[in-house]
């Protein structure tokens, strides 16, 4: 096997997230400042993908700027969670690359979304290692997630 080490991100990469559609969706279906909303939304989620607030707590404070009930929120993350598509041709060339290199994943993403997304496309089986922002306590593109990687790969060239 090759020294070289690969990572690859999960979202718009490995699988495409739908956020965009998503953010569409709820632009259509609620009367929010659409832009004030994401901002406030990616900070919530960014604090939900280093592990800093909790899903619960997240969702909570994400029902009271949209204004509305918890029930209504699991209606809408659903629709998030439909957005979610595998890029198989992707999906392949990581299975081609991996006969040479150790293959990794690197992404931002909270613990929930990483179990929903592993069970649907079965993804982790298709790295030798993963480096989960929920995992590691910080996101990209601070410098945390990527000494664990480095931690991960020994160092060598990736």
């Amino acid at each position: 096997m090759n020294n070289l080490v690969i990572a690859f991100d999960l979202g718009g990469v490995v699988v495409s997230s739908g956020f965009q559609r998503f953010i569409k969706y709820l632009s259509n279906n609620l009367k929010l400042n659409i832009d004030e909303f994401i901002v406030q939304l990616i900070e919530l989620m960014d604090k939900l993908d280093c592990g800093k607030i909790s899903e619960k707590d997240c969702f909570k404070k994400i029902c009271k700027v949209i204004y509305v009930n918890e029930n209504k929120w699991k209606t809408y993350r659903n629709k998030y969670y439909s957005g979610f598509e595998l890029h198989k041709d992707v999906i392949k060339l990581i299975g081609k690359l991996r006969k040479k290199y150790r293959i990794g994943l690197i992404s931002n993403i909270a613990n929930g979304d990483w179990n929903y997304i592993n069970n649907k496309f079965k993804l982790a089986k298709n790295f030798d290692f993963l480096i989960l922002s929920f995992k590691v306590g910080d996101i990209k593109p601070h410098k945390k997630i990527y000494l664990e990687l480095l931690k991960e790969t020994k160092g060598k060239h990736c």
